[in-house]
């Protein structure tokens, strides 16, 4: 008897599947299909459904894409690369747990492909998992068989970097900027993981760079004048600190109200005696900024 599946299918499971609430978004329907008599044909329909899924998810639909690739695993849920497809659609769609529980079927299916680990634990440091993450990235540099890109190394050294492990993430960082010379990114993380342990000149130098690529590529942000003042401030620059602090001042970012108040103890002493309470800046601190994960 063959397997038919009415279009009300897939967003049925996709409730069933998902737990965390997804961005609003239009959804699509996809086309429903017949019966399926024999495996040729629920082979062919899982093919069909997998690639209209990656078609769709290239086009950034990826609700339609969830859609499909859940189609997919229902029809042959041992066909792997729909489910790490259908985790890479969740993940862009902003739902990390269910990415990773899709990666982590995949790897059930496919226990030795570097690149479902490497997934996964990219969706693992979405969600503040890094301990978790770092071995995923370790197993998936094992069963690389060999050394990785830059894109692996830049990823498991922010994970190093949010997990406090500062010196194995600048390891990373330096491995990632010499496959593949300027990142801008890297810098500024690595310029990070400087300055949590104290080495400031490095720190402010990658900063720097980090700065000089991001007018180049019109790309600064509030992170660039940020770390750079918060490494200037407890490094003791405090006129240099004042610039920085105001300068990430002027973009848009949650951290604005930080920035000000460690403005202010900068250009006003008299706050710093008075126990930084005043204006609603108490408790803020550089160097509790400092070890805060990076935007």
């Amino acid at each position: 008897m063959g397997l038919a599946l009415p279009v009300a299918a897939a967003p049925v499971l996709l409730a069933q599947a998902d737990t965390t609430p997804a961005p609003a978004a239009r959804r699509y329907s996809i086309p429903p299909v017949g019966p399926m008599r024999d495996a040729r044909e629920r082979k062919d329909q899982v093919e069909r459904d997998y690639q209209a899924g990656r078609r769709s998810f290239d086009a950034g639909d990826n609700f339609t894409a969830i859609d499909y690739f859940l189609r997919a695993k229902q029809i042959d849920p041992t066909y792997h690369p729909a489910a790490y497809w259908l985790g890479r659609a969740y993940l862009a769609a902003g739902a990390a747990p269910s990415a990773i529980d899709q990666f982590s079927d995949a790897i059930t299916q496919s226990p030795k492909f570097d690149g479902y680990y490497f997934a996964r634990a990219r969706a693992k440091v979405k969600i503040g998992q890094y301990a978790s993450a770092i071995d995923d990235f370790n197993k998936a540099l094992e069963f690389h068989g060999g050394p990785q890109d830059d894109l692996f190394y830049s990823a498991r050294g922010d994970a190093y970097l949010n997990n406090g492990q500062n010196d194995l993430a600048v390891k990373d960082f330096d491995e990632a900027l010499r496959q593949k010379g300027s990142i801008r990114s890297v810098y500024l993380h690595r310029g990070v993981a400087y300055a949590r342990t104290k080495d400031y000149g490095r720190a402010i130098a990658d900063f720097n760079t980090a700065e000089a690529l991001g007018r180049s590529s019109n790309s600064l942000d509030f992170d660039t004048y940020y770390y750079r003042a918060l490494a200037e401030d407890l490094s003791g620059d405090k006129a240099a600190a004042s610039r920085d602090y105001n300068a990430a001042d002027g973009f848009n970012d949650t951290r604005k109200r930080e920035a000000r108040c460690l403005a202010s103890f900068v250009d006003y002493s008299k706050l710093k005696f008075l126990g930084r309470t005043i204006g609603g800046c108490g408790g803020v601190d550089p160097v509790k900024e400092l070890n805060k994960p990076p935007a």
